[in-house]
């Protein structure tokens, strides 16, 4: 999403199956508002009460969004393709220094 909107391309994020159905200057929109919600410095994004301030009113002007605090700089080569089979080579193989990733367990405890 940062890559598109940098390159001023953010309508190639819009789903091509949803038509007409909502306003295209809307769903820009709420993808500029999105990325001030990830930006990499947490003192730059907006509050809760501000992002419903930019959602319900859209005469609110919006600050340019910088860099967010995940973006690894790459994308996939063929969308349609399974993540797993990139470039020919298993997901675990694949990730580089630059993206993190995450694990967890989790333990459920029920009474007996």
């Amino acid at each position: 999403a940062w890559k598109a909107w940098s390159e001023n391309r953010a309508v190639d994020l819009i789903d091509s199956n949803l038509g007409e159905l909502y306003p295209r200057n809307k769903v820009l929109r709420c993808i500029h508002i999105g990325l001030l919600c990830v930006q990499e410095d947490p003192n730059n994004r907006p509050t809760t009460s501000e992002v419903v301030l930019m959602l319900s009113n859209s005469t609110v002007s919006l600050r340019a969004p910088l860099c967010p605090a995940f973006f690894s700089g790459r994308s996939r080569l063929n969308p349609e393709e399974p993540i797993e089979q990139q470039g020919g080579m298993p997901l675990s193989d694949a990730i580089s220094d630059d993206i993190s990733k995450n694990e967890i367990t989790i333990t459920e405890l029920y009474p007996r």
